[in-house]
């Protein structure tokens, strides 16, 4: 089932804040971004979550991350690792 989620500030990933204030969400997908007027028209069966005003944006998800790497940027070692357990 669709869910309309309506009186929200949307954020999208080219860093802007569009004038809509509703989105509809279809299988997991947004489907539709504008106002909640026309999508409370073209979608009238929606089931409907209130935002409250709050900022809805996609998820930032980054599933593979190597965090020992990022502290490990520099490290002076005494000997070169020959295989990956001695780099971790």
């Amino acid at each position: 089932m669709a869910k309309r989620i309506k009186n929200a500030r949307i954020f999208t990933n080219d860093n802007r804040l569009p004038e809509a204030d509703a989105l509809l969400i279809d299988k997991h997908l947004i489907a539709a971004v504008g106002s909640e007027e026309k999508l409370k028209k073209e979608y009238p069966d929606a089931e409907v979550i209130d935002a409250g005003g709050r900022l809805v944006m996609p998820g930032l998800i980054n599933a593979h991350m190597h965090l020992y790497s990022t502290f490990a940027r520099g490290l002076a070692l005494e000997r070169a690792p020959q295989n990956f357990l001695q780099i971790l």
